[in-house]
């Protein structure tokens, strides 16, 4: 199973961090973290913070270098708002599981894109004028 996972062209670790890992686990999940890096891609998924992955990993240093490896070559999505099942559920049944709907109003991909698209610019942008 090891070494199907190390073939494949992309891994995509989907709501990573839902549950934390075993010592095993993570042992497992950074061995393949580290085998994979500046190789072939990772996608993650996750509704954690990076700087809650050590609770995920129950290891600070392991936590930290797998994010390092993660991270170094990374392009960040952050998605703010309801999910599209909840969307969808309120559309279909008019409800939402929220107490508070109007504190979670959806973004829709594009906008989120177009956010992190623009980010970017003004990340370039600046170090651009320090130079």
């Amino acid at each position: 199973m090891y070494r199907r996972v190390l073939g494949v062209d992309v891994l995509v670790l989907d709501d990573f961090g839902l549950v934390p890992l075993s010592t095993r686990g993570a042992e497992d999940l950074y061995e393949i973290i580290r085998e994979r890096y500046e190789q072939k891609p990772i996608i993650v998924t996750s509704n954690r913070a990076p700087e809650e992955w050590v609770d995920v990993f129950g290891n600070y240093l392991m936590a930290s270098a797998a994010l390092d490896r993660l991270t170094h070559h990374a392009h960040f999505i952050e998605m703010k708002g309801q999910s599209y099942r909840q969307r969808q559920r309120r559309v279909t049944t008019g409800s939402s599981i929220f107490k508070k709907e109007e504190d979670r109003q959806p973004e829709s991909l594009e906008e989120s894109i177009s956010h992190e698209r623009h980010n970017q610019q003004m990340e370039e942008n600046t170090k651009g004028g320090d130079m």
